[in-house]
């Protein structure tokens, strides 16, 4: 995008990603699996995270277990928190 868009619009330079993001991943689901209506990814529950919370993502795994654990797939839920690393790198420290 221009950086005078950005600078001018910061707000819209932040949404227009996560919009086109968002949109050709459901574009992608549609085109490579057997669910055609783009409706149904609003009820679906994919794995994700609000761009505008946290970024842990261990409630929507959570979901994702109950499922696998209903389905028979996974014996019990595991506490995902263990294996995540939340510390923030910056690129400046390479």
């Amino acid at each position: 995008m221009a950086p005078d868009f950005g600078k001018q619009r910061p707000e819209a330079a932040r949404r227009f990603p996560i919009a086109y993001l968002r949109g050709s991943r459901i574009q992608s689901l549609m085109a490579h699996t057997p669910v055609r209506d783009p409706a149904l990814y609003d009820v679906i529950g994919l794995p994700s995270f609000d761009p505008n919370d946290s970024v842990d993502p261990t409630a929507s795994w959570g979901l994702v277990q109950d499922y696998f654990v209903q389905q028979g797939l996974q014996q019990k839920k595991i506490d995902i928190s263990t294996y995540l690393d939340s510390t923030t790198r910056s690129s400046t420290t390479r």
